[in-house]
């Protein structure tokens, strides 16, 4: 979960002209701060800039660093513009499932009814800026047919993955649950290197224990054996899959030999 190039680019692009203006003694208009991020992201970039501009009356996104909680007060709509953000179910008996992990361009808030329940914590994986839009004008927005095909297609993607983690959590081994969770974290955040295939997502052995319901010691212990068998390798807080289709046929041994 990187900080999205698009959105970087405008920003650099909006300073110069701001320069450019400065150095002719002149004052450009204040270009609309929240439309920076949203016309970057999938979900909203066939969306007009003026449809954008005016959407939300806190237009400087909210920012959080590393590990910071988040306390969400309000009925809003929030967008993760940069970072990533993981929301987690806490039980009564104070044991952790995380829900989801979300990056760039992903929704948050009142709009799903599960994510109005309190019980959830949402917490920054690494600096992330999130951009806070009030229910009634991201609903303004849901009158638009293309957009809000979109966003169901958006929730039935989301609806789907949830599915999947259930019936993993119910008829599957911590090992292979764990091998599936790296598969599809390389799926949506990997990028080639030199090794293979580097899964760039800020989330410790523990975050990885709390997603598929085991324990720490006991991923730990399962990476290791990966590691030595040259599946995986761990580079800092990158985590290198060596060969992709080497590790996703570990899966399909595994589950013909419990067939």
């Amino acid at each position: 979960m990187s900080w999205h190039p698009i959105w970087r680019t405008t920003r650099k692009l909006v300073d110069a002209l701001d320069r450019r203006e400065a150095q002719r003694g002149e004052r450009a208009p204040a270009p609309p701060a929240a439309c920076w991020g949203l016309s970057g992201l999938d979900l909203f970039r066939a969306l007009p800039v003026d449809e954008l501009t005016g959407l939300t009356p806190r237009p400087r996104p909210e920012r959080y660093t590393e590990r910071d909680s988040m306390v969400i007060d309000d009925d809003a709509v929030r967008v993760v513009i940069t970072g990533g953000v993981k929301l987690t179910r806490v039980g009564m008996s104070g044991r952790k499932l995380i829900v989801c992990l979300l990056g760039p361009g992903d929704v948050f808030g009142r709009i799903v009814a599960a994510d109005a329940d309190d019980s959830h914590v949402i917490e920054a994986l690494e600096p992330t800026e999130v951009l806070a839009l009030p229910r009634e004008a991201f609903a303004r927005l849901l009158r638009q047919q293309d957009f809000a095909f979109r966003v169901v297609q958006y929730l039935e993607d989301h609806q789907r993955e949830l599915v999947r983690r259930i019936e993993s959590l119910a008829f599957k081994d911590v090992r292979t649950r764990l091998i599936e969770t790296l598969l599809a974290l390389a799926h949506e955040h990997g990028q080639s290197c030199e090794h293979g295939m580097a899964v760039d997502v800020r989330i410790t052995q523990q975050d990885l224990a709390d997603l598929i319901g085991a324990s720490r010691q006991m991923v730990n212990r399962i990476l290791g054996e990966l590691s030595r068998k040259l599946y995986v390798r761990r580079m800092g807080r990158v985590l290198c899959i060596l060969n992709h289709g080497r590790l996703q046929r570990l899966v399909g041994d595994e589950a013909m030999s419990t067939g």
